[in-house]
Parts: C-alpha cells; sequence; structure tokens
C-alpha cells in the first residue's frame, strides 16, 4: 500500500510542478520559466520589439489585462509620452499571451504582416490599411 501511495505522491507531484508558470521567450534567443503570462512590446516608430514575460500579476489586474483574455492578444498604445522630457510621444504594440512560449519573437515588419497578432492564425493585413492602424 505505501509503494502506491509513494508512485501517487510522484505522480501528483510531477503533474503539479509544470503547470506551476509557463516558459516565455526573452530577447530573440533566450527563455523565461515560471511565468504568469508572456509579453511582446512593438515600438511603431523604430520597429524595436522586446520579448519576455511576468512571474506575478500587477496590482491594475484589470486595466492591464484589457481584453487580453477574451479576444485581443495585441492593443496599439498611442501617445505614450518619451520619458527625455521632449515632449514626444510614440505607439507601442502591447501583446500579452497565456500560453507556453506564444510570444514568438517576431520581427515588425512580420507582425504587421500577420495583422498585429502573435496568434498561431492569423488574416494577413492589407499593407494599405497598415498606416491607419499606426497613425
Amino acid at each position: 500500500m505505501s509503494r502506491q501511495l509513494a508512485f501517487l505522491a510522484f505522480l501528483t507531484l510531477s503533474i503539479a510542478v509544470p503547470v506551476s508558470g509557463i516558459s516565455c521567450h526573452y530577447g530573440t534567443t533566450e527563455i523565461i520559466d515560471n511565468r504568469k503570462f508572456c509579453t511582446a512590446f512593438y515600438f511603431t516608430d523604430t520597429g524595436y520589439a522586446k520579448f519576455g514575460g511576468e512571474s506575478s500579476y500587477p496590482e491594475n489586474l484589470s486595466t492591464v489585462l484589457y481584453r487580453f483574455q477574451k479576444e485581443e492578444d495585441c492593443k496599439l498604445l498611442r501617445g505614450i509620452k518619451k520619458k527625455d522630457g521632449s515632449g514626444d510621444t510614440y505607439n507601442m504594440w502591447i501583446c500579452v499571451c497565456y500560453d507556453p512560449m506564444c510570444n514568438f519573437p517576431f520581427s515588425y515588419k512580420e507582425f504587421s504582416a500577420r495583422g498585429y497578432t502573435l496568434r498561431p492564425s492569423y488574416v494577413p493585413r492589407n499593407n494599405d490599411n497598415e498606416s491607419s492602424a499606426e497613425a
């Protein structure tokens, strides 16, 4: 009986440990583990992209999550003030996803061609409409 109990305990721990967090792309070549969700940030003015994940949920969870869990995985934030005091602003796509390795490090060009989404299935966006999404 103790052998069965030990096996059951081992099986329970084996199943429980991997689901404690997900792995995310970090930068373009590294992977970070035990995250609650993965992120991708795309800066429209430079094409720079940043990838990572968070190990805890922010305090203002309802504001940050937007509709990321229900509908959209990415949202365009417009008019973000630069921290250099110049008064200039920029636009940035913020993407949040909840599956392991879901923040694949696409280039900004590929991200825009995919219709501004990280999801595996997408509808290519017409390049004529691209400028209206970023303006």
